[in-house]
């Protein structure tokens, strides 16, 4: 029963990704090499609410995700995490983009901080959980988020998140740099 209730919980939030997948992302670029075709204030509330649902979801299964990992959600988090990714990418790249409200971006920061408790076993599911908290990062520069970051890695109270997130933040600054 718990199986079939997980499973439907992440077909349902695939749908929901798949959906602005083709809404945003009409010709199907691959977004491992190019942003999504534009990205605005709907695009990040609902990607916003897609990782809330997405962290909520795998703490109700937190026993089977740790054992199993995240690639068993069918692939959920890891194209979510690409298209948070494209999304910093096609804001930051492009300066005609709208302007994205500040609470968005912090709660999105505080749901990539906090599914990294599952993604930081290594390997390219780590990766990509990196660039889309690099991508926002790079894509908001503001003190304040990277505050918000460091700030959310010591509340979960583990080094693995903590390392994730400050190797991140300095990856970030040297690519400012």
């Amino acid at each position: 029963m718990i199986d079939e209730e997980r499973k439907a919980e992440f077909d349902q939030l695939r749908a929901q990704l798949d959906q602005l997948m083709k809404n945003y992302n009409p010709r199907g670029e691959n977004l491992h090499f190019s942003p999504l075709a534009r990205a605005d204030e709907k695009l990040f509330e609902d990607l916003l609410d897609l990782s809330r649902k997405g962290v909520d979801a795998v703490k109700k299964h937190r026993r089977y995700f740790k054992k199993d990992g995240l690639y068993s959600d069918g692939g959920f988090w890891y194209d979510l995490f690409l298209m948070i990714s494209s999304a910093a990418v096609r804001i930051h790249d492009d300066p005609t983009q709208p302007t994205i409200p500040i609470r968005v971006v912090r709660g999105i920061v505080n749901a990539l901080v906090d599914i990294s408790v599952f993604t930081t076993q290594g390997g390219d599911i780590q990766k990509r959980n990196d660039e889309a908290l690099g991508n926002i990062l790079w894509a908001f520069p503001n003190e304040a988020i990277v505050r918000l970051a460091r700030d959310r890695a010591r509340k979960i109270d583990s080094d693995d998140v903590t390392e994730f997130v400050e190797w991140t933040i300095e990856r970030v600054g040297a690519q400012r740099k």
